[in-house]
């Protein structure tokens, strides 16, 4: 594919952005789209709540993702 789109993480604000790189790689052409939201949806679908997954770099386990589900508290009278 000779004009890939692709994801990365913006240093300032911790947002992941999608677009189409510029030709030296250190940005993104406009448009560019926050796909946070997304990216972690769709993360939470592949792993699933309540597993993990071991990631690996060049067949070295690099780190891990865990999926946890949030507690219910019990609502409080007050």
């Amino acid at each position: 594919m000779s004009n890939p789109i692709r994801v990365a993480t913006a240093a300032l604000s911790g947002r992941i952005f999608a677009g189409r790189p510029t030709k030296d790689g250190q940005g993104f052409k406009e448009p560019r789209y926050d796909v946070t939201s997304d990216v972690l949806v769709a993360v939470r679908d592949k792993i699933g709540v309540g597993h993990e997954v071991t990631v690996e770099r060049g067949g070295v386990p690099e780190f891990r993702i865990a999926i946890l589900p949030i507690e219910q508290q019990e609502p409080t009278n007050g």
